[in-house]
């Protein structure tokens, strides 16, 4: 089974995430160095290791390395008459010395032994091993796994503690990995107990936050693919109950599962001693306090016009700001305020769509699902034109919000089957009913929007495509009860 997060809801930043864009690119470079430089250096170290080999089988009576990860014959037993002068075997023996020599420089010169973390290796490498990875698959996924958690973490503690964080995860990681490590020769590389402690840290911090997950799974020579969405205070903990079972059922698959667990464990008290002691909220409310004193005098002024309840010249000038940058939430906030305010509908009812779909688009559809509640209890909902509901409800609907989503395709054809856009409103509700299994409620909507006089060809194709769907379900429903 394959299952891959693919997008987190509070993956949105008051700036840019540099700490976590630094991390990423300082791991891309280092991949590049061990991409370019390993292969000459595996070059070399086979030749100096074959030398070796090759001169030690040849005087087999010479004393070779006591590392047993070095691949070279010990001392044999050899009868004293065949042995040569001491002399002599002195001087073979600094050769095969300098061979064992140049494979050890060699070896400790290969850039998972120069930066990677041993025990018994530099100390330098508890940090360098956190950005060495082995190839590009592992970097990718490491690096997506700190892109979903850090940038909300850096966010609201602030790129210094974040940093603070993420280096100390890793060492912890690598610390509790050189406890339980099998080859204690074998150097740890990679981000990923570092970035296990963000993930750590993001279950306390963000525990109510909704993971969307892709999924694959094959039956036979059958895959079964999708997506789905769960809370982090589900699927962080699970996650952690696999690393440990696996570290300890199948520790010697090549994955530092112990580095994981080791960072995750370091997360969670830390970010849970932020939370109590109240330093958390005193670095979210600085970082805010700072990104309003940067942010454009003309929002700010809007804000105040707002609070004074002088609404025409603030949305005025909102309306200059949204212009210039569209896609800004805080631009559509306040305008939204102001045209509540007012009692100027028809702006909140833009307001609110363009807010809603921004949410929707990026990817903070609980957010969008809050908003939509508020406007229904507001009975602003209804002013929404057909062709955005019909719009916001495909958005609602593919993100798997489908109470949402009937809402506001219902919202459609409130007036009837009057339109084109009405009539696929109607569509997509019947559709999305039949996939709940409500087959009562959807076929008269079917029917209804089969009679009406804006069913194009389309249209009606798309009605049989359902209909037929619904008689091959009930066929095959048919089949499987008892007789």
């Amino acid at each position: 089974m394959l299952l891959i997060p693919i997008s987190q809801e509070s993956n949105t930043a008051r700036r840019w995430p540099w700490v976590t864009t630094g991390l990423i690119l300082a791991c891309l470079v280092m991949l590049v160095i061990t991409e370019v430089q390993g292969p000459e250096h595996e070059r070399r170290l086979g030749y100096v290791a074959r030398e070796r080999q090759a001169y030690h089988v040849q005087h087999p009576w010479l004393m070779g390395p006591a590392d047993p990860d070095e691949p070279a014959r010990p001392r044999a037993d050899v009868p004293a008459e065949e042995l040569p002068p001491a002399t002599v075997q002195a001087e073979q023996q600094a050769v095969l010395d300098g061979y064992i020599a140049a494979y050890r420089a060699e070896l400790a010169a290969t850039p998972f032994r120069r930066w990677g973390w041993r025990a018994s290796g530099p100390m330098a490498g508890i940090i360098t091993h956190q950005f060495v990875h082995a190839g590009f698959m592992h970097f990718g996924f490491n690096m997506w796994f700190l892109w979903l958690c850090g940038c909300s973490l850096e966010d609201r503690w602030g790129r210094l503690v974040f940093v603070g964080l993420y280096l100390m995860a890793g060492v912890a990681a690598a610390l509790l990995y050189s406890i339980f490590a099998t080859v204690a020769s074998v150097p740890l590389v990679g981000a990923s107990g570092a970035i296990a402690g963000a993930m750590g840290a993001f279950l306390v911090s963000f525990a109510r936050t909704k993971i969307r997950f892709f999924y694959a799974i094959w039956l036979g020579f059958r895959p079964l693919f999708g997506t789905f969405r769960a809370a982090a205070y589900t699927m962080l903990p699970l996650w952690l109950a696999v690393e440990v079972f696996e570290a300890f059922v199948e520790n010697g698959d090549g994955v530092a599962h112990w580095a994981h667990v080791g960072g995750f464990l370091f997360g969670l008290p830390f970010a849970l001693a932020l939370r109590l002691t109240g330093i958390e909220r005193w670095l979210d409310n600085k970082l805010e306090a700072h990104v309003t004193t940067m942010q454009d005098p003309r929002l700010l002024e809007a804000g105040r016009l707002i609070d004074v309840r002088d609404y025409g010249p603030a949305l005025s000038l909102l309306e200059d700001l949204e212009r210039e940058n569209p896609d800004s939430l805080d631009v559509m906030l306040e305008q939204l305020r102001a045209a509540s305010n007012s009692l100027e509908s028809e702006r909140e009812v833009r307001s609110a769509m363009r807010l809603m779909t921004l949410y929707l688009e990026q990817d903070m559809a609980a957010t969008a699902a809050d908003l939509l509640l508020e406007l229904t209890g507001r009975r602003v909902v209804g002013g929404f034109p057909a062709v955005a509901s019909l719009r916001l409800a495909e958005l609602f609907a593919r993100r798997g919000m489908k109470d949402q989503a009937l809402q506001l395709f219902r919202q459609t054809h409130a007036q009837g089957l009057v339109d084109v856009t009405a009539v696929k409103g109607a569509i997509a509700e019947a559709t999305l009913l039949l996939r709940q299994g409500q087959s009562v409620a959807a076929v008269p909507i079917l029917d209804a929007a089969a009679a009406s006089t804006y069913c194009s060809p389309e249209l009606q194709e798309r009605i049989e495509m359902q209909r037929r769907l619904l008689e091959n379900r009930r066929n095959s429903e048919g089949s499987l009860r008892p007789r």
